[in-house]
């Protein structure tokens, strides 16, 4: 029964019709017509076929993951063989319910029912109009896929400062500039700039004007950008180029100066089939494990950086000269993240007392 209901090419329509698509056989197709990057097609395949798992009840072990024993392949062959009608609006409003309802706590149930909608929406992008239309050979359930389907409501994003950065950098200064000077590179850009950590990984020296007090993020030979909202120059005060200065003369003097900024492997990064591959992963890496130490416990503390900043340049400048610097490409984001206060709203009912 269970092979007649999720292996539709085993059995034809009614009238003759063609059987419904199985979710391999759809990912296949879809990829030939897609416009999207290939680590972001990746990432809406991998999304898919999540959902499908949980649905199908799939045992997962670490075994998928080994390079030897084939479990992914053997995963993936089980769950691309399910036919694309699995996917009814009952079942997957169970496996939304399902998933949020494995939270621990309340915080958790808040990441899951992001991750929820994120993952939906991912696997969603690949009955598109604008990918379906490509695609007339092979027959779609009705209603489509995820045809209807309900969102949780969209959770408080609002960046709330737990880091003090002054006192942060200066740790930076004392500890890592000399020691570990790709780290602390990275830093800068990332407190400083805005950068996120693939701009900071394809930098060149090329694109920090030091006369202009800026850094062009621009797509270049050596990587490509989140959008194309993130093309922007950034401007950087006066110590930042100071500092940027004196790395690029030492690097120069000792003839080891290459075109990026932060030094790391020969290899040019940018996204992969598979993924993003990171040029300076293992500066990176040691960056994350000083910045945890510090208590940066975020769950991407590089990346709590940039935030920062942008609560700082909205502190001081407000809400679009902040959405200008993180080069956001709505003033909308931006607002979703940092509340416009300039001056602190306080009444000192407290002096009342005394």
């Amino acid at each position: 029964a269970t092979l007649q209901k999720h292996r539709p090419e085993a059995r034809g329509g009614a009238d003759g019709e063609k059987p419904i698509a199985t979710v391999g056989k759809w990912i296949e197709a879809a990829e030939k017509v897609s416009q999207t990057k290939g680590a972001t097609f990746h990432s809406y395949a991998t999304a898919l076929r999540k959902i499908t798992g949980d649905l199908l009840a799939v045992k997962r072990s670490k075994k998928r993951f080994g390079p030897h024993s084939s479990g992914a392949r053997k995963y993936r062959e089980l769950v691309d063989a399910a036919g694309l009608d699995l996917l009814s609006p009952t079942a997957v409003q169970s496996w939304r319910l399902a998933y949020v309802a494995r939270a621990k706590n309340p915080k958790q149930e808040g990441s899951r029912m992001t991750s929820c909608n994120s993952t939906i929406r991912m696997a969603r992008s690949l009955f598109a109009p604008k990918v379906v239309k490509f695609i007339p050979e092979l027959r779609l359930p009705e209603p489509l896929p995820f045809a209807g389907v309900e969102f949780y409501p969209r959770q408080s994003a609002k960046y709330f400062s737990k880091i003090d950065p002054k006192e942060l950098l200066q740790a930076a200064r004392e500890e890592l500039s000399e020691k570990e000077p790709a780290a602390f590179l990275a830093m800068i850009l990332a407190l400083a700039a805005g950068l996120r950590r693939g701009e900071i990984d394809s930098l060149c020296w090329g694109q920090v004007d030091f006369n202009r007090q800026l850094i062009r993020v621009e797509e270049t030979e050596m990587g490509g950008l989140k959008s194309r909202d993130s093309r922007a120059e950034v401007p950087i005060d006066e110590n930042v180029v100071a500092i940027l200065r004196g790395f690029h003369a030492k690097l120069k003097s000792q003839d080891t100066a290459g075109v990026f900024v932060v030094p790391g492997t020969g290899e040019v990064g940018g996204h992969k089939k598979w993924g993003r591959h990171y040029r300076a992963d293992a500066v990176f890496t040691r960056l994350t494990d000083w910045l945890r130490r510090k208590g940066v416990d975020a769950q991407k503390p590089l990346h709590e950086l940039r935030k920062e900043l942008g609560a700082l340049v909205t502190a001081e400048h407000g809400i679009y000269a902040a959405s200008r610097v993180l080069r956001h490409a709505d003033v909308s984001t931006t607002a979703r993240h940092y509340s416009d206060l300039k001056t602190r709203p306080v009444v000192n009912v407290g002096a009342w007392l005394l």
